[in-house]
């Protein structure tokens, strides 16, 4: 990848010669390290804004450095923000497959319960009719 720096000396590049810094992770704690390196460090601060993709259960350590005057100004949150993104670019991938099956584990433990239900209502009624 070629990056052009904006000011002389053109072969030096930091975190001054961005306006956006894009990254993934898949742990939990990196949120807290790119946002002391790109936004709190530097003289002045870099303040370089973020836009990130993570698993789902990483959101909570991200929540308190998103919004508008926060580091982070936007992240996909695991694999259902992944198949909206994949939906709204009309590109699908991985994101949506992987949302698919979150979906059919919602079905059938619908079904279970439905069935568990009906079971112990049988059992019930038997019972009853057993007195």
């Amino acid at each position: 990848m070629e990056v052009a720096a904006r000011k002389p000396p053109n072969d030096v590049l930091n975190a001054y010669d961005f306006d956006l810094f894009i990254w993934g992770s898949w742990t939990c704690t990196v949120p807290d390290t790119y946002v002391r390196q790109f936004w709190v460090t530097g003289n002045p601060p870099h303040a370089l804004p973020q836009l990130f993709m993570t698993i789902g259960n990483c959101v909570p350590n991200t929540m308190p450095y998103w919004g508008l005057d926060k580091p982070i100004r936007g992240f996909i949150p695991g694999a259902a923000g992944a198949a909206e993104l994949e939906l709204l670019s009309g590109f699908p991938g991985e994101g949506i497959k992987m949302a698919d099956l979150n979906d059919l584990g919602g079905v059938a433990t619908m079904i279970f319960l439905v069935l568990e239900n009906l079971s112990y209502l049988g059992k019930e009624y038997l019972e009853k009719k057993e007195e």
